[in-house]
């Protein structure tokens, strides 16, 4: 999606400037991430700048295997915030299999903070907002 990448890096630089202060976006596909393909240098910040990522768990579900690896990359990032979206619009499913999508989602999120040893109260916040009825 060249285009709405584009569109967003110019809207965000557009906002950070008027807020004056610095922006600087990297876009990383993450569908051909390779554990050798990306220098951490690159993305390396000093003191006063922060590292957000945007970790769409959907984008791994069609390659699994590939979870780790994207994770131990998003780890070695040591980002300040992470932000997660699980879009829940496979229409393209039954309902059983969305239901084991939706189900297989979760349990990603919930391995990814284990795999990165997030604090247990946030965890557990996390859990609660989750899964907690309304």
């Amino acid at each position: 999606h060249p285009v709405e990448v584009l569109l967003m890096r110019e809207n965000l630089t557009q906002f950070a400037n008027e807020l004056g202060i610095s922006f600087e976006l990297d876009v990383v596909n993450f569908d051909s991430l390779e554990q050798s393909c990306y220098s951490l240098p690159i993305f390396r910040s000093n003191e006063h700048e922060a590292i957000a990522v945007n970790f769409p768990i959907w984008s791994a579900s069609n390659q699994p295997s590939a979870l780790p690896t994207l994770l131990r990359f998003v780890k070695q990032l040591s980002p300040n915030i992470v932000v997660s979206l699980d879009r829940g619009d496979r229409t393209d499913l039954p309902f059983p299999q969305h239901i084991l999508h939706a189900l297989q989602s979760h349990i990603l999120l919930l391995e990814s903070l284990d795999a990165v040893n997030v604090a247990s109260d946030a965890v557990n916040k996390i859990e609660k907002f989750l899964f907690q009825p309304r």
